[in-house]
Order: C-alpha cells, then structure tokens, then sequence
C-alpha cells in the first residue's frame, strides 16, 4: 500500500502546485491591468528643469576694442565714400563711434522722419494731448513707408525747421542742423542719431511710455522691401531707412534702428554718402551691422 500513497502525495502536489500557478497569474493580471497605460511606441519620459549659468556680457573695453577693429577695416576698404557710424550698447556700456571724414555733413534723407515724429509726440505728451487721426495717418505713412508727403504733414505739425531745431537743443545733438527750406536738407551725424534713438528705446526723459511704445511698434512695422540696413545686424529688429540720389548720381544710403532685446541689445546708425549706386550703399551698411551683431552677439 506505500506505492498509492506515494502517488497520492505526488497528486496533491500537482494540485497543489496548479492552484499556486492560477493564483500567481491572476494577481500578474491584475497588477498589469491596474498599471497606468502608455503607448506602445514611445517609453515614458521624464524632463528635469536645468539652469544654465549665462555667459558673463563682455566688458566694455572689449567691446570698443573689438568692433572699433572690425569697423576700422571696413572704412579702410571706402576711402573715398564718406561714412558716419554709431553703436551704443546698454549691456556692456559700451558706445562706440566712427567716421572718415571729420567735416563733412550727412544728409539725413528719410531717416528725419523719426525725429519729427519724436517732436510731434513730445509737444502732444506736454500739453496733455495726443495725436489727432490726420497726424497718427502721417506718422504711420512716413515711418512704415516712407512717405514724403506724410512727412511733410509732420513737419508742418512740429512748426517745420524750428521743431527739429528745438528737439535737436533738447536732445544736445549738437551736430544736427535743421535747414529752413524744407526737411530734405536736414543734416546730422551718427552719433547724433544714437541721443535720439537712446530716448525711445532706453531714456524715459522726453517721451512717455506710451509715445516711447508707440514708435517701437511703428520701426517695428517697416514695408518688406525697405527692411534692409541696420537689420541685417540681427533677427529681432527696429529701423528707418533714409536713401537719396544725389545730382551725380551717387547716393545718400542711411539706416539708424535698434537690434535686439533687453539688455542683449543695441541702437545704431550708419550713415553714408557718394555711394555708386543705392545696393552698393545697402551692402555697405548691411556690412557695419552685421559687425556689431556678431561683437555684441545679437539674435542672429
């Protein structure tokens, strides 16, 4: 009788074993199934937030240093064509400014469409006014597109020459010169340029928030075809483009703007004359912008 009790004891093993089987897969089942489900194709991921240490801004000797040598090179290789260029650099406090002719005015062309328009929106913030729907058409033809008679519209709002000259008295650019016989033959220097830009985009002494707003967007909304100049310095951009053809043929080629954001910015103006024909002027601008951008290292 030993032998069918051994057999009887390796049954209920079986038995046994078979329930433990059943049992291990039921509770596999059930974990499975109350597992969150993820797709099949990707694995589950996990993203930790890293902060990166920005890289210290280069100090403002490096900066004159650097962009004085790249744009000493470039006046170098134009000897014979006047040109007046202006950086100013609120993150490394660096200004710096160029020109191979000391004596020699620039004719502003278009580019004096900024300044009245500073005028005109200074005198409104004063007496407590704003602009009229006749003068906002002006300011929006002459600066998004350039329109000389809209220009001329604000001029006539800002008192024509003595308006510039009033502005030019406040602002101390000294070497700007408005001329009675009309807007066109205003003239002035890079450096002049940079005071006025440095109140619209840095100041808040001679314009309100809101006027300072309001020309940000109005550079900021240039026509396609004249986005050329100073924003070939960097991606992110505001400007005015000034190009006029002299009696023999050469051309006035100007273009003033801000580059950048915050702090990681710039105002510039680059001002040229007796250039061979108005893409020649353009390449040549385009060439000082983009040496600042890359010096500063603007959004490229």
């Amino acid at each position: 009788m030993a032998k069918p009790r051994r057999h009887l004891k390796k049954s209920v093993k079986r038995t046994l074993w078979g329930i433990l089987v059943v049992l291990f897969a039921l509770v596999a089942v059930h974990h499975y199934r109350a597992r969150p489900q993820v797709a099949d194709s990707k694995p589950a991921t996990h993203t930790v937030a890293t902060t990166t240490k920005a890289a210290p801004a280069p100090s403002k000797a490096a900066v004159q240093k650097a962009l004085t040598a790249k744009w000493q090179a470039i006046l170098a290789a134009h000897p014979d064509t006047p040109i007046s260029v202006a950086v100013y650099s609120p993150q490394s406090g660096a200004l710096v400014a160029l020109n191979n002719h000391k004596t020699t005015p620039h004719t502003t062309a278009s580019i004096v469409k900024v300044a009245m328009l500073v005028q005109l929106l200074h005198v409104h913030h004063a007496a407590g006014e704003t602009l009229t729907a006749t003068e906002h058409s002006y300011a929006e033809a002459a600066i998004q597109n350039s329109d000389n008679a809209a220009a001329t519209g604000l001029y006539r709002a800002i008192g024509d020459s003595q308006g510039l000259t009033t502005l030019f008295a406040n602002l101390k650019m000294t070497n700007s010169v408005a001329n009675a016989n009309g807007w066109v033959l205003t003239t002035t220097t890079a450096s002049d340029q940079l005071r006025l830009l440095n109140q619209i985009f840095y100041a808040k002494d001679y314009l309100s928030s809101a006027s300072r707003a309001y020309l940000k967007t109005e550079m900021g909304q240039i026509e396609a075809d004249q986005q050329w100049g100073v924003s070939a310095g960097s991606t992110t951009f505001q400007l005015k483009n000034g190009w006029r053809q002299n009696g023999d043929n050469t051309w006035i080629v100007n273009s003033i703007g801000h580059l950048g954001t915050g702090k990681r910015s710039c105002t510039i103006a680059v001002l040229t004359d007796d250039n061979t024909s108005l893409k020649q002027g353009i390449r040549l601008v385009e060439q000082f912008a983009r040496a600042a951008g890359t010096t500063l290292a603007l959004p490229q």
